[in-house]
């Protein structure tokens, strides 16, 4: 038998609560069936990524960026793309929301400075719980991260059965 590793994210309970009922109003939006404990696990012996083989590494840098964008979906409220990242994988998701990919991808790498929004000098984004806007992390300092990021968002959305 083999030893399973499991990792959770842990939110602010208010947050975990508004997912818990965010998310659960989206699988029934979406005709799926979860249990009422919503929770984002990665485990060693599942894959975000189907049936493709990936280095040790790999896994583990794949699961860091997803595990942050499970936060930020969180703050946002973006509850529909977060189903695709519940462990064991749900099967006829639709696809993440590009609106949400783009304000992640602007708030890792923009100054700390600047207001998030999803696109340039739009509307801002404001937090799901406190409904002041949100401020980017400027994390990403090259373009290393957010390659990463588009490749295990690609694998993502591949197993799922969204390719081009």
């Amino acid at each position: 038998m083999v030893k399973r590793k499991v990792i959770t994210v842990v939110l602010d309970p208010a947050l975990q609560t508004k997912v818990n009922v965010g998310m659960l109003a989206a699988a029934s939006k979406h005709h799926i069936q979860l249990d009422g404990k919503v929770a984002f696990y990665f485990e060693t012996q599942y894959t975000y990524t189907g049936n493709k083989n990936h280095a040790p590494r790999t896994k583990e840098t794949y699961n860091f960026h997803y595990r942050n964008l499970w936060k930020f979906l969180a703050h946002i409220g973006d509850f529909d793309s977060m189903l695709m990242l519940l462990s064991p994988r749900l099967k006829r998701l639709p696809a993440m929301k590009v609106e949400s990919l783009m304000a992640y991808i602007r708030y890792k790498k923009m100054s700390k400075s600047t207001v998030l929004s999803a696109t340039q000098g739009g509307v801002p984004i404001v937090h799901v719980l406190t409904q002041l806007p949100m401020h980017c992390q400027d994390d990403w300092k090259a373009n290393r991260p957010l390659k990463q990021f588009t490749s295990a968002l690609s694998r993502l959305h591949a197993a799922h059965y969204h390719t081009t």
